[in-house]
């Protein structure tokens, strides 16, 4: 099963959308979703629960399953406003626009939360809007 986790509509109808935690348990159980897509999820959750949301994640994915997770990344857009890659208003359209953010995180800050039986696979930056999209996979 592919879950399409996030606060927008997803992209696709082959996933499975779930806006919530709960709506994520309602549609899968554990050990059941072969690909699992977290955009700006993990952004709409309070900065110190981020380790308890990638563990609840996690206990869905079946071995094998990719997990791809997509945000604003903290230190890119700070790095972009101080050198004026990016103006004020771009930066709020970035953190604010059309989504329910609660926290702002780092890429390698997410990798350093995963679960140990969660390897990254592969790690992009998105220059033009300040995100990055990390992919991994469950090992056992």
């Amino acid at each position: 099963m592919k879950i399409y986790l996030s606060t927008q509509d997803p992209k696709s109808p082959n996933y499975k959308w779930a806006n919530s935690l709960p709506m994520l348990d309602g549609i899968v159980l554990d050990s059941e979703a072969t690909e699992i897509i977290c955009d700006n999820f993990v952004s709409s959750f309070d900065y110190s629960e981020v380790g308890a949301l990638l563990s609840k994640i996690a206990k869905k994915m079946r071995i094998g399953c990719e997990l791809v997770i997509m945000d604003v990344d903290v230190e890119m857009l700070c790095r972009s406003l101080y050198v004026e890659e990016i103006d004020q208003k771009t930066l709020n359209d970035i953190v604010f626009f059309s989504q329910k953010r609660k926290s702002l995180f780092s890429m390698s800050q997410i990798e350093s939360s995963l679960p140990q039986n969660i390897r990254p696979t592969n790690k992009h930056y998105e220059n033009g809007n300040c995100s990055f999209v990390l992919k991994c996979r469950r090992e056992n």
